[in-house]
């Protein structure tokens, strides 16, 4: 990806010489496989700066404001990752990509709201900071939600970017916990096992509990509950031997 770097940026001198209709398309085109070379290659403060090169006329301007997004988001800046995914909800409301961009949309509110929450140490921009935070996590609470009432696309149909409901009732927790919301992220943790024991996400949601449990000990864990938080334990060890 080095050479192609190289090769595209000593030609853009050239194609910005061209007349204005044709260098502007070529450009474009040059800035976006620009933009893409760096990504290969994890430099994102450069990939983001090719692509805000590339103008809206475009043809995968859709494209480029969902990857400067996801280029931000790789940076750590979920603050401007959210200000893009933001752009790009806005600007293609029904783009196969929007349930994805709204997920990460969601998860950016809630790393910048614990960095934000973590970061501020005297109590004036505390409170300032509270304020910020919770609007954040209730905003991604609302995408959450909505993306967690979402059915799964019918089989064959649609792709894995369409289905992030089982992702986002684990985040739903997350957005409570943010909120200071224990007895409700429990609850949501608890959803999530419950409706699945076997996957990665319940692992994790079996981890966020213990960790609230240990913060909170006044929350209450049924028979049924303890059953199934067994149950998680068992998939994660357990594996089967095929026979044949």
């Amino acid at each position: 990806y080095q050479l192609a770097i190289q090769s595209i940026e000593k030609l853009l001198p050239k194609i910005e010489a061209l007349g204005q209709k044709e260098g502007n398309e070529i450009s474009a085109r040059a800035h976006y496989v620009l933009g893409n070379c760096y990504r290969k290659e994890k430099k994102w403060d450069y990939a983001i700066k090719a692509y805000q090169q590339v103008a809206d006329g475009y043809q995968l301007s859709d494209f480029v404001k969902f990857i400067i997004a996801e280029s931000f988001r790789d940076l750590g800046d979920f603050e401007n990752a959210a200000l893009w995914y933001k752009k790009f909800l806005d600007a293609h409301p029904n783009h196969f990509k929007v349930s994805e961009a709204q997920f990460q949309l969601a998860q950016c509110y809630i790393s910048s709201s614990f960095a934000l929450d973590s970061a501020m140490q005297n109590t004036n921009t505390a409170l300032t900071s509270t304020t910020q935070t919770t609007n954040k996590y209730k905003e991604a609470l609302e995408i959450l939600l909505a993306l967690a009432g979402q059915p799964p696309a019918p089989f064959g149909k649609g792709d894995k970017n369409s289905d992030y409901s089982r992702e986002a009732a684990y985040y739903i927790g997350k957005a409570y916990e943010g909120l200071s919301l224990l007895p409700n992220a429990y609850l949501a943790y608890v959803k999530v096992i419950l409706e699945k024991t076997s996957d990665s996400t319940a692992q994790k949601a079996l981890e966020s509990i213990n960790a609230l449990i240990s913060k909170e000990p006044t929350l209450k864990v049924t028979r049924e509950q303890r059953f199934n938080f067994g149950m998680v334990f068992v998939c994660l060890f357990y594996k089967p031997v095929i026979v044949g």
